[in-house]
């Protein structure tokens, strides 16, 4: 691949400390960034002294762990502020959340993840956590696969290429997952469980407002919801309140 000129390595390394750090509750040493980054730890220690001394970053005397500081919440503001699909959609997660009793969020795709922008919590005794930033993977979750459904078909076939590579390099056979697809592709809605992980299933609708594009995800622990209950109480519920905040749904 040819060399692109414009791209600067430092400002890509040190976004992918602040990536690192924030999926680690609790933060991460220098090693465990070394680890997670695949950065030699020379390059770590430079770039981690100008996040804290820029205020992104903080270090906790004890542990020696990194953590987020409340700056790195600036960066992401605007984008919230200005997201009208997230306005819309706020209603709808909370009487998703009312009726079900489950967690309700939407999520948007981020590389080859969905990322939660917005979470409503549901009220019942085994009702999943889910957090704002949390992120799951494409190939695996509800919320994942109904992003890949509303992409264009070209699009579509690039990205679930990237997912089989990422798939067969770690030795996991990509069968399942396109068995998923195919199913995401031919409902309105999608339905996965013990997929990204053991006891807890998904179901989501993908959702548009104007340009903006992101997917209504439902998340129950499935020793407690069989699928006929997701296919047959949960999914309905989701559908009704996409309709009924006017957020274009795309279906099969």
């Amino acid at each position: 691949m040819p060399e692109d000129r414009q791209f600067v390595t430092a400002l890509d390394r040190g976004l992918r400390i602040l990536q690192a750090v924030s999926r680690v509750p609790g933060g991460l040493t220098n090693g465990e960034l070394a680890e997670h980054t695949g950065l030699p730890r020379s390059s770590i220690s430079r770039l981690v002294h100008t996040l804290r001394t820029t205020g992104y970053l903080a270090l906790d005397p004890v542990s020696r762990r990194y953590c987020l500081k409340p700056k790195v919440l600036t960066l992401g503001y605007s984008i919230l502020n200005e997201a009208t699909l997230l306005e819309r959609a706020r209603p709808a997660l909370q009487e998703v959340a009312e009726r079900s009793g489950e967690t309700v969020a939407l999520a948007v795709r981020d590389g080859l993840h969905a990322t939660f922008l917005e979470v409503a919590r549901g009220r019942n005794m085994l009702a999943v956590q889910m957090a704002v930033g949390a992120r799951l993977p494409l190939g695996s979750s509800a919320s994942g696969l109904a992003l890949l459904k509303m992409l264009p078909e070209a699009e579509r076939r690039q990205v679930a290429a990237r997912l089989r590579a990422g798939m067969t390099r770690n030795g996991i056979g990509h069968e399942t997952f396109d068995l998923r697809l195919a199913a995401a592709l031919s409902e309105d809605v999608v339905i996965v469980r013990d997929a990204w992980h053991r006891g807890i299933g998904g179901v989501a609708v993908p959702v548009r407002y104007g340009a903006e594009t992101g997917t209504l995800c439902l998340a129950v622990s499935t020793a407690a919801v069989s699928e006929a209950a997701m296919r047959h109480k949960l999914a309905p519920c989701l559908l009704e309140a996409v309709r009924s905040r006017q957020l274009d749904h795309f279906g099969a």
